[in-house]
């Protein structure tokens, strides 16, 4: 049975909190995996220079550095807390950007319009992924632009795909069916062209990018970043029995060994729209 929307978000908020720290540490890293991602999102919908931009789902302000260098005044949004918390931190040099602990689908209470909407590899853990879509739209100018970034596919991605397998099997958990919100729940580019459209935006580009740089280090240092940095991977073995993690993550870590050479690379989709 799917949760309902309040109980999703509550998990979500934990999750995420959990990973905050993990994230912040890690942000260097991260950032220089993510950088095929980022470059494609900044090529496909060139940030306005001296405009007003909406980061959603920013999590520890990444993304938002790199659009503060572009605008007049960032807003980066994420319901993780201790996200919103760490992102105030790192960005705290910046005096062009501003964070609000809220969800993609909450009101934003900041001023509007703004003239682009972006969000990197947040979107798709969404309750309602349409009316977040909608809640964007309604703070954008017309013409105004949006530039996502989802992953693609679990079998392409098996750098998530194996050890969250195994630790849903492990905790003995129903895995997401295909409507419920999960790291791989905007897969398909042409469902995300079709919930754009009804959300009100016009798909101008779509691009799958290819994620280098999960199996740097071997299965044990990719394990160790994903437990830090993927909210629901890392939450989910913090929930087991200290007893049992030892066994677990041996298990995961066979698992990831037995991926053939280049399996761990990721694959994400970025789509760039414009308002209706």
């Amino acid at each position: 049975m799917r949760a309902t929307r309040e109980k999703w978000l509550e998990r979500q908020r934990r999750c995420w909190d959990f990973a905050a720290s993990g994230c912040l540490e890690l942000a260097d890293w991260l950032e220089h995996h993510y950088k095929p991602i980022t470059s494609t999102m900044l090529r496909l919908a060139p940030p306005p220079q001296g405009g007003r931009i909406l980061d959603v789902a920013c999590g520890t302000g990444g993304l938002t550095r790199v659009l503060a260098a572009h605008a007049a005044y960032v807003v980066g949004t994420d319901l993780a807390p201790e996200m919103v918390a760490a992102a105030e931190r790192a960005c705290e040099d910046l005096h062009n950007v501003a964070f609000e602990a809220i969800g993609a689908e909450d009101p934003v209470d900041t001023p509007r319009p703004f003239n682009a909407v972006y969000s990197r590899l947040g979107i798709m853990f969404c309750a309602d992924v349409g009316l977040a879509l909608q809640r964007i739209a309604e703070v954008v100018q017309p013409e105004g632009t949006l530039c996502i970034a989802v992953w693609g596919p679990a079998s392409q991605n098996q750098w998530s795909e194996v050890p969250s397998r195994i630790l849903i099997e492990h905790q003995g958990l129903n895995p997401p069916g295909p409507d419920d919100p999960s790291a791989f729940h905007m897969a398909d580019p042409d469902a995300v062209r079709a919930a754009l459209r009804e959300a009100g935006w016009r798909t101008y580009a779509q691009e799958p990018v290819l994620v280098p740089g999960w199996e740097d280090g071997g299965p044990e240092q990719t394990w160790e970043r994903l437990r830090a940095t993927a909210g629901p991977i890392g939450a989910l073995f913090e929930r087991t029995p200290e007893d049992e993690r030892p066994a677990l993550r041996q298990r995961i870590l066979s698992a990831l060994a037995e991926v053939p050479s280049g399996g761990l690379t990721g694959l994400a989709w970025v789509h760039a729209a414009r308002r209706s």
